[in-house]
């Protein structure tokens, strides 16, 4: 795992599509070139922000970025920690379900609507943030390294169908209970998403290990902003 090398393929990916940037060497060097790269990034960021009347906290927020609707199994989307308007790091998660889910859930029914779940991109999502605690076996059901509680109310799509590419035509909009959380599993270090997640967003433990350290030091009231965006060309 290196960080910065993570984070110059992010911006790479993100800043070439959209601002006449020059391509980063990936190479793990945090220099003045990735330095600039990552304030024109937080720039568009907060443009992105404003377009959806989303919050921009200038303390810290954390952003997922969805790259496509393609149910790959793969850890190809983004998760972004922005601190103080200037650090931004950024760090391979996955905002779909792995491709069990689609075996498992495509025929199911909740609320009238059929299908798997996945959360609707370009939402804000206020989260619970649980802590593991000694004896409580809900706060360890990720392996004792806590994780985002969903208990209030998102947008959800249901996928009735078993092809590869998330159905955005049915809408859920009340979708509650915890079921789309945002955390890992202890030492879950495979490559593939694979029965990690059924519709939450999630990241493989060595990245969580450190989205989770700037959650516990950001939180208020003990709860944290999760923003999903779509990625635009």
């Amino acid at each position: 795992m290196d960080l910065t090398r993570d984070t110059q393929e992010f911006l790479n990916y993100f800043l070439l599509c959209n601002r006449n940037v020059a391509r980063l060497t990936v190479d793990g060097i945090y220099g003045h070139k990735t330095r600039e790269a990552v304030k024109v990034a937080i720039e568009t960021l907060k443009e992105r922000f404003k377009k959806h009347e989303f919050e921009w906290n200038p303390k810290f927020n954390l952003i997922g970025i969805r790259t496509s609707f393609k149910v790959t199994n793969k850890f190809d989307d983004w998760g972004l920690l922005i601190e103080d308007d200037n650090m931004l790091i950024a760090v391979p998660m996955s905002t779909k379900a792995g491709k069990p889910a689609i075996q498992k859930y495509y025929n199911r029914w909740l609320r009238g609507k059929r299908g798997f779940g996945t959360v609707k991109e370009n939402q804000q999502i206020d989260y619970l943030v649980v802590e593991p605690q000694s004896g409580n076996a809900w706060s360890q059901w990720t392996g004792g390294i806590g994780f985002l509680f969903q208990d209030k109310p998102i947008a959800i799509y249901r996928d009735p169908n078993l092809n590869d590419v998330i159905d955005t035509g049915i809408i859920a909009p009340r979708d509650i209970g915890g079921a789309f959380n945002v955390h890992s599993y202890l030492n879950w270090t495979y490559k593939i998403v694979h029965n990690l997640s059924e519709g939450c967003q999630v990241f493989q433990y060595q990245y969580w290990k450190v989205v989770w350290k700037y959650i516990l030091q950001n939180k208020e009231n003990n709860r944290m902003v999760y923003t999903l965006l779509l990625h635009e060309n």
